[in-house]
């Protein structure tokens, strides 16, 4: 193991899946996974750290309908700057499905992609670049549209996008969805028609 993998996430998240506890983060230029098979121990054993892909994951992953998880990552200021990984087996193994590309090399940054699945099917990604942005793919993440700002104002800063039990869409981020405002006030704003309102 190389000293680079030896190193502990400087960002991760930690979600139970099927009675396993995973720990998803990054370490440089690498998302990287951890998992345990013994959450509710006092002190759980934690697998050895194991390689996702390129680029940094910072928001949860997604499950679409046909089971498959979906885990998008960015390397930053680079073409293709986006990338999406699918696991078709539970996260036993990840594989690069697609990427989709922010076109304008001066808005690349940290984009924090976040995917959702609309009740069509088609697969809706929201980007952050000054603003917010989009993608759409229909294939499952193969293939995306070029990413293009939406009519949503926002700050540059993170948000949050999540479909919920109930079937709405959740958004959650800073001012009124016409305005763009300083890191303050975040808002939830809730959708029961994909995003179109």
């Amino acid at each position: 193991m190389s000293k680079v993998e030896e190193k502990q996430p400087t960002r991760r998240s930690v979600r139970r899946v099927a009675e396993r506890l995973w720990r998803i983060g990054a370490i440089p230029c690498k998302s990287i996974r951890l998992t345990t098979d013994d959450p509710d121990a006092a002190d759980p054993k934690w697998t050895a750290p194991r390689r996702l892909g390129d680029g940094i994951m910072l928001n949860k992953p997604t499950v679409l309908a046909n089971g498959d998880w979906l885990l998008t990552s960015s390397v930053w200021k680079a073409d293709n700057s986006i990338k999406v990984y699918a696991s078709t087996n539970q996260g036993a193994t990840f594989t690069l499905r697609g990427t989709a590309n922010v076109p304008n090399p001066k808005t690349r940054g940290p984009d924090e992609p976040m995917i959702v699945e609309r009740k069509d099917g088609s697969l809706w990604m929201l980007v952050r670049v000054p603003g917010l942005a989009e993608t759409i793919s229909t294939d499952q993440g193969t293939t995306w549209t070029p990413v293009q700002r939406i009519a949503l104002k926002h700050c540059t800063s993170r948000f949050f996008v999540r479909r919920l039990q109930s079937g709405s869409l959740l958004l959650v981020k800073h001012g009124p969805l016409d305005q763009r405002v300083p890191r303050e006030k975040l808002t939830a704003y809730f959708s029961d028609d994909d995003g179109k309102t």
